[in-house]
């Protein structure tokens, strides 16, 4: 169990931790390098900021004081299924 799942990387292309963590519904403060910071939605899931210590405590401190809904954390990234991917990736090829 967790209140909160911090991920402050300088690169990860796609960090799984970030992602399990919201199938959990735990909300996630992340930067943009990493790559699945694209599946976060401010304040509904978490927070995306710079990686340095005033934006990372701040994030924090935000995150504390809000108040996430589980549920739509995991809502926000239940989509990202090997089924989906499979019929997207069979999708793009047959387009070539």
């Amino acid at each position: 169990m967790a209140d909160l799942f911090v991920l402050p990387t300088m690169y990860d292309p796609g960090a799984l931790a970030t992602l399990e963590a919201l199938a959990t519904g735990t909300p996630v403060i992340t930067t943009p390098y990493e790559g699945t910071s694209e599946f976060i939605k401010e304040g509904i899931n978490g927070f995306v900021v710079e990686r340095n210590e005033s934006a990372l405590r701040s994030a924090i401190l935000k995150a504390i004081g809000h108040s996430f809904d589980p549920f739509k954390i995991y809502e926000s990234i239940k989509h990202l299924t090997w089924d989906n991917y499979v019929d997207c990736l069979i999708s793009h090829l047959e387009t070539l």
